[in-house]
């Protein structure tokens, strides 16, 4: 398995970062040293223009996982604007509330690099694309891992 480089993966559009994180392991390393893994089976794309995207300063550090209001999120930068990609669901827990809770993320704080990171096993994946559920736009930004579709290279 192989730690993904924050430096250059977060440096794209939101939309393309939320279709790429779907199938990765999200890290998280408890205070007892402890490192917890989980698939990401689910993101959903903000891009600047939404108007539900995090613009304030804490959001604009490139690769940070920050938790905002239960959920986790990480900014992506696409032409010098900030996107945020949300992690819906993981491997047992649905909903970015539930995320926030299995990985113990507490709303306001900011996570660094050595606490949580993505990684990369090598899995194959399809996946489908939909729309928010609060915000039926058209916009086809929430992107779903098709079940029972996860292969090991």
């Amino acid at each position: 398995m192989s730690r993904i480089d924050h430096s250059n993966f977060f440096l794209r559009p939101a939309i393309d970062v939320a279709k790429d994180l779907l199938g990765k392991i999200i890290c998280r390393k408890a205070e007892s040293g402890i490192v917890n893994r989980w698939r990401i089976t689910e993101s959903e794309a903000y891009a600047a223009d939404c108007p539900y995207v995090f613009t304030e300063t804490p959001f604009y550090t490139v690769g940070e996982w920050v938790a905002h209001e239960n959920m986790l999120m990480i900014t992506c930068f696409s032409a010098e604007s900030p996107d945020n990609v949300v992690i819906g669901s993981i491997d047992g827990y649905g909903g970015s509330k539930a995320v926030a809770e299995a990985l113990g993320i507490v709303s306001g704080e900011i996570y660094p690099y050595d606490t949580l990171w993505l990684e990369d096993d090598g899995a194959v994946i399809t996946f489908i694309a939909g729309e928010r559920s609060f915000l039926p736009d058209g916009d086809l930004v929430n992107f779903k891992i098709i079940e029972n579709i996860i292969q090991e290279k």
